[in-house]
């Protein structure tokens, strides 16, 4: 008889909805009747139903993953996870740019000009609003409240963004992505916002996210590098006190079962790189990473 696995997702499609089938169809060759919980809108709660034990496993945010670990906002406590295997995502940065007719560079004239600009970021109940909304307070900012105070307008439609801001119907990109995934840099000639270092190492101190760097010529007219936050891959979790072999036999299975190893084609698995979970590494997942020779014995 086949193991039962209840693997918790969002009812949303998109990314989510591809990740939790790529990871169901692994399972099921491996032994295990994957029963996906389709439940709520926003990722961090299903986090929270690994927690309370009504879950067994679930996809997040790298970030995410290692916020819910420590116990670091949006999460109001350590949760009971550990990590089974990271989902690559490369060149996965929160970037801030917007278009160079605004006549903007920084977040500084930002804050000195006030101007009405329409700003494509996250939704504020998603996860991925947390860094952004925390890289806007470094310079006293609510995006979400003084943007349309300032006669602006924000835009939370992830899919729309390039052509808004090619049409000029949008003023500036402010959330995560990959230019893997679109360059809007590519439609409209763009100027880029930038922190730091010091400001970037704090806000990962704060955060529990990666600092990040995006190489000059990453994107078209962007001469130096910009420090940033990295938006990282995704990281397989399951509740902490699952047993060991179950925990065993799940990273086996997406090393050996899953159907391809790309989920879209910016995202992929590599076992060489899958133990770099957000949270700890459950001791099952460990103990096959280290038979395969990715985990050195500690």
């Amino acid at each position: 008889m086949a193991d039962k696995i209840k693997l918790a997702t969002i009812e949303a499609g998109g990314t989510w909805g591809r990740l939790g089938n790529w990871l169901a169809a692994g399972l099921k060759p491996a032994g295990f009747e994957v029963e996906l919980l389709k439940r709520g809108s926003e990722i961090p709660e299903t986090a929270y139903r690994v927690d309370s034990g009504e879950a067994d496993l679930s996809v997040s945010t790298t970030f995410g993953a290692r916020e819910a670990y420590l116990g670091k906002p949006p999460y109001d406590k350590k949760l009971r996870i550990k990590g089974i295997a990271e989902i690559q995502y490369p060149n996965h940065w929160f970037v801030n740019m917007i278009r160079a007719d605004t006549g903007l560079t920084s977040f500084e004239e930002l804050v000195k000009k006030r101007p009405p600009l329409r700003l494509c970021l996250p939704s504020p109940a998603l996860l991925v609003s947390h860094p952004v909304k925390a890289m806007f307070k470094l310079f006293g900012i609510d995006p979400y409240t003084d943007i349309p105070k300032w006669g602006g307008e924000i835009i939370t439609s992830f899919n729309t963004a390039p052509e808004l801001i090619a049409t000029g119907r949008a003023d500036g990109l402010f959330r995560e992505n990959s230019p893997r995934r679109y360059d809007v840099s590519q439609l409209a000639e763009m100027r880029f916002f930038k922190l730091t270092e010091q400001q970037a190492q704090n806000l990962s101190n704060e955060l529990g996210i990666k600092a990040g760097l995006i190489t000059a010529g990453t994107y078209k007219n962007q001469r130096e590098d910009i420090r940033t936050l990295d938006a990282e891959g995704f990281t397989v979790f399951a509740r902490s006190d699952l047993p060991e072999e179950f925990a065993y036999r799940i990273a086996r299975a997406i090393d050996r079962h899953t159907l391809t190893h790309y989920i879209s084609s910016s995202t992929f698995y590599s076992s060489r790189f899958a133990v770099h979970t957000g949270a700890s590494l459950h001791e099952g997942a460990a103990r096959y990473y280290h038979e395969c020779g990715y985990l050195p014995l500690s």
